[in-house]
């Protein structure tokens, strides 16, 4: 019965460790070449609710995780949810506090969200990271996403407009946005 228990013990550890050290492995795919990314909290802005939000954020953070794994140069080294692949990275939460990572402003009522881009540069400050990515969603009879890159070492913002993506896109519409925003980031090294 010892043996048992002891067979059994060590085949749980086995079975925990080697899941962790290839999940280890797939957060620095970076090159050295390459750029780490910070995932900053997306804005989703519907009146929907709650759920219809959540799901609209996940779907979000796909399409950003798919173009990280599909782009070489790419490796998201922190992100502030750990929803499906964002969760190889390192959590905001760990390193700057629990909710000290918010970096949108709306200046009026009226006004738009939009970054707060002091509070994006002395965050950046404080993490090791080359570009931040910021995205704000907008649901409703005209919905768009608007996606922010932020490049830290040059100072430069970049960002691209998509009013045709609605919800059942959000994923690919998210990935195909961020994939021609870093064409424009590629082609301004």
């Amino acid at each position: 019965m010892k043996r048992l228990l002891f067979c059994l013990a060590l085949t749980l550890a086995c079975a925990c460790t080697i899941p962790l050290a290839a999940m280890a492995g797939k957060k620095s795919k970076v090159s050295d070449d390459g750029y780490t990314v910070v995932l900053f909290p997306i804005k989703v802005i519907t009146h929907w609710g709650e759920g219809y939000l959540y799901r609209t954020e996940v779907a979000a953070v796909e399409g950003i995780t798919n173009t990280v794994a599909d782009d070489l140069q790419l490796g998201l080294k922190y992100s502030y949810t750990t929803e499906g692949e964002a969760g190889l990275a390192i959590p905001l939460k760990e390193v700057l506090g629990r909710h000290d990572f918010d970096v949108w402003r709306q200046t009026s009522l009226m006004s738009n969200y939009s970054p707060d881009w002091h509070r994006v540069k002395s965050l950046g400050a404080r993490l090791s990271a080359d570009l931040a990515v910021l995205i704000r969603i907008r649901e409703d009879d005209s919905s768009h996403v608007v996606i922010y890159l932020y490049d830290y070492r040059a100072g430069q913002i970049y960002s691209k407009t998509n009013k045709g993506v609605y919800y059942g896109s959000f994923s690919t519409g998210v990935q195909k946005i961020l994939e021609a925003l870093m064409q424009d980031f590629y082609e301004n090294q």
